[in-house]
This record gives structure tokens, C-alpha cells and sequence, in this order.
């Protein structure tokens, strides 16, 4: 994986890595949270995956 990593665990290359710490309520302890973006470079632009919902048929980024 390329990119420069900032302090909260992000990678400077977009879509490459997310990452959020956060307090569990019960506990107390330290999570960490990450998400992935599926895109691709096409030319000048980005493409982005997205997919319809089962229920409303919208148009939805993929959990």
C-alpha cells in the first residue's frame, strides 16, 4: 500500500484506507473502525462502485 499515513491512521491516497479509533460505551476500551471504498481511476475521473438495496432499490455504497 502506498500514501503517506496521517495521525488518525489514514492513508493520503484516496480510497486506500480509513480508519476511526473510538471509545466502546460499555467498557471504556480503545476500537478501531475501518472501511473500505471500491473505485478505480478512468481517465481525469473516478469511478465508484455502488449497488441497488434490496429493499428501496436506491442506489447505495456497499457496507
Amino acid at each position: 500500500m502506498s500514501g503517506k499515513q496521517s495521525p488518525n491512521g489514514a492513508v493520503g491516497k484516496m480510497g486506500s484506507l480509513q480508519s476511526l479509533q473510538i471509545a466502546s460505551a460499555e467498557t471504556g476500551t480503545i476500537r478501531a473502525q475501518f472501511a473500505a471504498l471500491c473505485w478505480q481511476p478512468h481517465g481525469a475521473e473516478i469511478d465508484v462502485l455502488l449497488i441497488t438495496s434490496r429493499d428501496t432499490g436506491r442506489w447505495i455504497i456497499p457496507k
